[in-house]
């Protein structure tokens, strides 16, 4: 098919299934209708996101927060976009980011940046078990009645006219039977108030498009679905983690610490995923240190893909640059001739004893980088 047929054919594709989510909107309302939800904001941001069910989503509404008598988590919503944990507001004034920091009109309204987060980090826990990294887990601040995409952190700030756009745009981390997995998972841990069943079948689903304005835009819908079909999907390593790597992720150390292991077992992808960790949790930045040149760069662009919202907070270097600068910071002359430092480590390498182990590790002579482990260093 010509490249102009495919892109047409997508794009009416994308139009068919924007326009099938709005057929879902008075069964959205209607069911939505049936939840005990404390206020009319957080049934209406119900209704935008049960539209997506049709699509292989799973809505939880109302949730025990574990630990607590009274508390409770909004809503949570699993799909294949991943897990997110979500708090509905309804502020009458506009809220947005300054200096770091939420507001709204004159009022700083930071506090709930915490409050969103330490719910993520109890799903991050609940589903580590399943395999699934904690980056899959997104924290969600949903505004009624406004529009607003943004972030702080790794906090989505969505406004409620914006967040059905916002999910279908997302790559592909979860298949459908991941999707059931991890919300029948998230049911037990999180488990609701009063039982509240949700399923619409998207075929049968009846109402019209007007009915559906308030929800979400349908040409808006249309065009983030076609550029969610175009992107690439997001790796399978990026979401998922063995449950030893996850717990490697997310351990306190309380110096350096050292993981080791043959080539392809997966250290590089700990190193990853711990660095965002780290700058998730943490106000300081981290630094990703590597002895080959060519890793940092491949690093960044990982990141950028499952963490954009954390690859600013990271330094990614490599072993040598990170010398270089701080000989220069130093004022200390950097005079290396790359021919002759190749030739002593080749020396170095092949002259170090029958008993030393450096012979038995694979390596490359002209750099002694060894694939065998990997070291990492950070706070606790």
């Amino acid at each position: 098919m010509p490249a102009g047929g495919s892109a047409a054919s997508g794009a009416r594709k994308a139009r068919e299934e924007a326009f099938a989510l709005a057929r879902m909107a008075k069964a959205a309302r209607d069911r939505a209708g049936r939840f005990d939800a404390a206020e009319a904001s957080e049934r209406l941001v119900a209704e935008t996101l049960l539209t997506l069910t049709g699509r292989g989503w799973r809505l939880l509404v109302d949730r025990q927060w574990p630990g607590t008598r009274a508390a409770n988590v909004d809503m949570i919503l699993i799909g294949p976009g991943g897990v997110f944990v979500i708090d509905v507001k309804n502020w009458r004034a506009m809220p947005s980011v300054s200096s770091g920091r939420l507001v709204a009109g004159d009022k700083d309204w930071h506090g709930e940046i915490g409050k969103i987060l330490a719910q993520a980090r109890i799903a991050e826990d609940a589903v580590a078990s399943l395999g699934l990294a904690p980056v899959a887990v997104q924290p969600v601040l949903a505004f009624c009645g406004h529009r607003l995409d943004d972030s702080l952190g790794r906090v989505l700030l969505l406004g409620q006219l914006d967040i059905a756009r916002a999910f279908v745009t997302l790559p592909r981390r979860l298949t459908p039977a991941q999707v059931r997995a991890v919300a029948d998972h998230l049911e037990e841990v999180f488990p609701a108030y009063e039982p509240t069943a949700i399923d619409i079948p998207g075929a049968q689903a009846a109402g019209s498009i007007a009915e559906a304005a308030t929800l979400f835009d349908v040409e808006e819908i249309a065009d983030a679905t076609l550029r969610s079909a175009l992107a690439a999907p997001i790796e399978g390593w990026m979401t998922f983690l063995h449950p030893d790597q996850a717990a490697l992720v997310k351990r306190r150390f309380t110096g350096p610490a050292r993981i080791s292991g043959p080539a392809g077992t997966g250290k590089t992808v700990v190193g990853l995923h711990r660095a965002v960790h780290l700058a998730q949790h943490s106000p300081h930045r981290v630094l990703y240190v590597t002895f080959a040149n060519n890793l940092p760069r491949i690093g960044r662009t990982l990141v950028e893909c499952f963490a954009p919202a954390t690859v600013d907070r990271i330094e990614f270097t490599s072993l040598h640059n990170l010398a270089r600068e701080l000989l220069t910071e130093a004022n200390v002359p950097v005079r290396l001739h790359g021919d002759r430092a190749g030739s002593l480590m080749s020396r170095a390498w092949y002259r170090t004893g029958r008993e030393s182990v450096l012979p038995r590790l694979e390596a490359n002579p002209t750099t002694g980088v060894t694939r065998s482990s990997t070291s990492s260093k950070a706070a606790a």
